[in-house]
């Protein structure tokens, strides 16, 4: 509250002392309006930054989760195609195994089939030699080496080994270049003998 003296001395030394008072009231109160307009001015700011700020932390906030969601998503993935890998990795390494074992088993049987072919040849020969060869011929060996037939015998005539050759050559699919390799006469107890060696190749026997 401002008091106004109207009364004072007559001496007037304080005349115009209202309009003074007035005038310092209005300064004051205009100085008043002049920083309530300023801090309100500056609160506005400083709720416009707050609401800023607590914007782009929500923002953030969201991204990050966006982001977090997106790189387990991401992980789950690489996890499974690892887990397809190795899955896939068992599936190839079984599938080269067995492709190995099919190899062998098809080296092993082709062994038997070749073991098998030469043995039916070994048997062919030896069972056209058995039903071929002449009385007075007789063998004290026979072998197999590879495609070769050896032959170690002895004849009581000559005839009956030349005889015993012609039945080797015209069996041309069971042997092949049928060759005397020797021929001793040798004296026996039942007379002169004639021991000879034959080498022959086996034949395809179709």
């Amino acid at each position: 509250m401002i008091r106004v003296n109207l009364l004072k001395n007559r001496g007037g030394t304080q005349v115009g002392t209202v309009a003074s008072q007035v005038s310092e009231f209005t300064t004051i109160q205009s100085t008043s309006d002049g920083l309530a307009n300023d801090n309100k001015a500056t609160a506005t700011k400083i709720i416009m930054l707050l609401i800023w700020v607590v914007g782009l932390f929500a923002y953030q906030k969201y991204n990050i989760s966006n982001l977090t969601d997106q790189l387990q998503d991401v992980q789950f993935q690489a996890r499974s195609l690892q887990a397809q890998i190795r899955k896939n990795q068992v599936a190839a390494n079984r599938a080269k195994q067995m492709e190995k074992d099919v190899k062998e088993l098809q080296r092993r049987i082709k062994i038997i089939k070749d073991l098998s072919k030469v043995r039916l040849q070994d048997i062919k020969a030896i069972s056209y030699i058995q039903n071929n060869i002449p009385d007075k011929v007789w063998l004290k060996s026979i072998a197999f080496k590879g495609d070769k037939l050896d032959l170690i015998g002895s004849s009581l005539t000559d005839d009956q080994l030349n005889q015993f050759l012609n039945k080797l050559e015209s069996q041309k699919s069971y042997f092949k270049n049928v060759l005397l390799l020797k021929a001793v006469d040798e004296q026996g107890a039942s007379g002169t003998i004639t021991s000879f060696e034959i080498s022959s190749e086996l034949g395809t026997f179709d």
